[in-house]
C-alpha cells in the first residue's frame, strides 16, 4: 500500500529519491528519519519499504510528521532479498538520483548536498560514494576507515577520488567490495535501471555485484570525507553470515563475474585469488569445521576452482599465501612492497608515504616492479634510536641521496622529483644516508608516485 503525507517540496519531480528498506530496525529509525529529516539538502521525497515487520516498524513510521513527501509501501511476505526491495524502490520512485538509506544506519546532515554536488560534478560517474564510518548498535564508533580497505591500499581511500569505471574494477573492486556500504552512495537512476536487481542472484554479495555491473558504462566518484554511518549488530545481515560459506561462495562468483567481464591482470587476479583464500582461512579458525575446510562443502571447492585453479595449492601451502605478499620472480635480489611493519602489495596511483627500516649503509630501492615510470617526491632520513629528523630532500635536492645503480636505468630529476623508467630489467638505485648517518641504524620515509598498472615496490640486495 503506499500513504502520502505532506506536498512535495520544490520541483513536480524531486531530485532524490530516498528509499529506506526495513526489516526489524524498528529501535533504529528513529536516528534514520532523523539524519534523513535534517538533511541540509531539502529537494527529495522519501520511500519507506517495509518487508514484512513484526517489531511496529510501520505503525511508527506511519505516525511520523516528515517535512518531506512520503510514502509507505508494505510487504505482507518477505521478499528474501534486500535487492528486490531496491528494485521495488525504484518503481516507487521518480527522482533523477536515488539514495538507498538502509534502516539501521546514519549520516551527517550534509551528507546528500555534499553527494549531489560531487555527482553534478562528474556527469559519467553511475554512483559516488562517501567513507563510511562503522559503528556498533549503540552509535559508538568501531572504525572511521574500514580496516580492509587499508590492506588493499594504504592511502587510496583517505583521499578524494575520480576513477573510470573499468579501472576502478580492474584494479580494486575485483579483491574486495571496497564500497563499505550501500548507504554511503547516490545512484543515478539510469544507471540502476540498467541492471536487474530483482533477479540479483546473490544475497550476501548483490550490491558489490551492482557495483561492478554499474560500472561496465559509467565512472565512479569518491569522497573520503565518512560522511555515513554503518552498523554492525547481531541483526545485521552480514554480521550474521559474515564467518558463513555463503559469502564466501557468493564472493567467488562475483570476482569470476569481473573476471569474465573485465581486463584483469594477472598480478591482481592473483591478490583476489589471495583475498579471498585469507577469508575462508579466517572461517577455519573461527567456526566448528574440519580441520580440512575443503571437506565441509564441496560446492563451495567447485566456486573456489571456477575463479582461482590453485585454490588447492593454496590450501597445500598456506603460509605462501599471506597478505598481501607477492614476490617478483626472476630476480637476484628479493622484493616485496611493504606499508609501517607489514609486507603490503598495493596497486598505486597517487602518492604514497612510507617508512622503512632501520638500515646501515646504502640501500637498494626498486620503486617499480613492472615496466613503466615512478616519480619520487620526497625523502626524509631519521635517526633510529633518536628518532630525530636528520634530513629532508625534495625536487632536485634528491640527487644528494639517489643515485641509479645501472646505466641503463632512465632517470631524470627536476623540481618534481626524482624520476626513473625502466623496461624490463630492475630500475634499482642506490639510496646513500646522508653524512651525519654514516655508520648509524637510519629509516627513511618516502613519498612516490607509480604509474598505473604497476606496483611499486622497495628491495634490499642481498
Amino acid at each position: 500500500m503506499s500513504e502520502a503525507s505532506v506536498p512535495m517540496v520544490g520541483k513536480e519531480v524531486p531530485l532524490v529519491s530516498i528509499v529506506v528498506p526495513n526489516f526489524n530496525h524498528r529501535r533504529f529509525l528513529p536516528e534514520r528519519f532523523n539524519s534523513v529529516f535534517t538533511q541540509t539538502y531539502r529537494n527529495v521525497e522519501i520511500c519507506f519499504l517495509d518487508d514484512a515487520s513484526d517489531d511496529g516498524s510501520v505503525e511508527y513510521v506511519r505516525g511520523l510528521a516528515s517535512p518531506f513527501q512520503i510514502s509507505i509501501d508494505v510487504n505482507k511476505q518477505n521478499s528474501g532479498s534486500p535487492f528486490r526491495q531496491w528494485a521495488r524502490g525504484l518503481s516507487l520512485t521518480r527522482g533523477e538520483f536515488v539514495w538507498i538509506a538502509e534502516a539501521d544506519d546514519s549520516c551527517d546532515p550534509d551528507f546528500l548536498e555534499r553527494m549531489v554536488a560531487l555527482a553534478k560534478r562528474n556527469p559519467s560517474a553511475g554512483f559516488v560514494y562517501s567513507q563510511s564510518r562503522i559503528i556498533n548498535e549503540r552509535g559508538q564508533m568501531l572504525e572511521e576507515t574500514p580496516r580492509y580497505l587499508c590492506e588493499i591500499h594504504p592511502s587510496r581511500w583517505r583521499q578524494d577520488y575520480f576513477a573510470r569505471g573499468a579501472e576502478e574494477v580492474s584494479n580494486y573492486l575485483i579483491l574486495r567490495n571496497t564500497v563499505p556500504n550501500a548507504s554511503a552512495c547516490l545512484f543515478r537512476r539510469e544507471a540502476l535501471l540498467e541492471i536487474d536487481l530483482a533477479e540479483m542472484p546473490l544475497r550476501l554479495c548483490g550490491d558489490w555485484l551492482a557495483y561492478a555491473q554499474i560500472l561496465r558504462r559509467h565512472d565512479i566518484a569518491y569522497l573520503a570525507a565518512p560522511l555515513n554511518s554503518h552498523r554492525q549488530h547481531e541483526k545485521t545481515l552480514r554480521a550474521s553470515s559474515d564467518r558463513g560459506e555463503q559469502r564466501i561462495r557468493e564472493s567467488y562468483r562475483v570476482q569470476e563475474s569481473i573476471a569474465e567481464k573485465f581486463k584483469i591482470a594477472p598480478e591482481i587476479h592473483e591478490l583476489a585469488c589471495r583475498f579471498t583464500f585469507q577469508e575462508w582461512k579466517h572461517l577455519q579458525r573461527t567456526a566448528v569445521v574440519p580441520s580440512d575446510i575443503r571437506l565441509s562443502s564441496p560446492e563451495l571447492l567447485q566456486a573456489a576452482r571456477s575463479f582461482d585453479p590453485a585454490i588447492d595449492q593454496r590450501f597445500d601451502n598456506p603460509g605462501a599465501q599471506a597478505l598481501p605478499s607477492l614476490l617478483v620472480q626472476q630476480r637476484s635480489w628479493r622484493t616485496a612492497w611493504r606499508w609501517r611493519s607489514q609486507w603490503q602489495a598495493y596497486r598505486d596511483d597517487q602518492s604514497v608515504r612510507l617508512r622503512m627500516g632501520p638500515y646501515r649503509g646504502e640501500v637498494r630501492l626498486d620503486p617499480l616492479a613492472k615496466t613503466g615510470t615512478a616519480m619520487i617526491e620526497r625523502l626524509s632520513f631519521f635517526e633510529t634510536n633518536s628518532r630525530d629528523l636528520v634530513a629532508d630532500l625534495s625536487g632536485s635536492d634528491l640527487g644528494c641521496c639517489l643515485r641509479a645503480s645501472s646505466r641503463d636505468i632512465a632517470w631524470h630529476i627536476d623540481a618534481k622529483g626524482f624520476q626513473v623508467r625502466r623496461n624490463e630489467e630492475p630500475a634499482s638505485l642506490r639510496v646513500i644516508p646522508p653524512a651525519g648517518l654514516q655508520g648509524r641504524p637510519y629509516e627513511f620515509e618516502i613519498v612516490l608516485r607509480a604509474e598505473p598498472p604497476l606496483f611499486a615496490g622497495f628491495s634490499q640486495a642481498i
